[in-house]
């Protein structure tokens, strides 16, 4: 039934309705996840994906360390590096030591936690493609 304009009856779904059926509903999904976890979990996954799969070697969980290490690291030292360059670039201090020395403290880390994101193979490839590009590989 539409809500004339003279009506003191308030139409479905104000801020309180909405809040009242998205609390119910969230309840609702709440407790069907806390009480039957396993039951939804089959029922959304193949059987397939289901099965064990094969034990990972030491090696691999190993990288995926470093890996996991190293993009922590960049995550926390980039942000930094790029402030502290564009102070040190964009600000006319007299005294810029600190904060040359902040720039190279961040460029390091930012150099450790590729090589620690990348593996020794890939930091070498990377090294190995920026000092020859440009060279000619046939050239007599």
């Amino acid at each position: 039934m539409p809500v004339r304009v003279g009506s003191k009856r308030k139409p479905f779904l104000l801020n309180s309705d909405l809040i009242r059926f998205g609390g119910r509903n969230f309840t609702i999904c709440q407790r069907g996840l806390w009480f039957f976890p396993q039951t939804i979990a089959r029922w959304l996954l193949t059987t397939s994906a289901t099965e064990p799969s094969l034990p990972s070697s030491s090696d691999m969980w190993l990288r995926m360390g470093c890996a996991l290490t190293g993009l922590w690291v960049l995550a926390t030292s980039l942000p930094a590096l790029m402030l502290d360059a564009s102070v040190l670039y964009s600000t006319n201090i007299d005294d810029t030591s600190s904060l040359r020395h902040s720039v190279l403290y961040y460029l390091a880390e930012v150099a450790l936690s590729v090589w620690l994101i990348l593996g020794a193979r890939g930091f070498r490839k990377i090294f190995w493609w920026a000092s020859n590009v440009g060279i000619n590989k046939h050239s007599d």
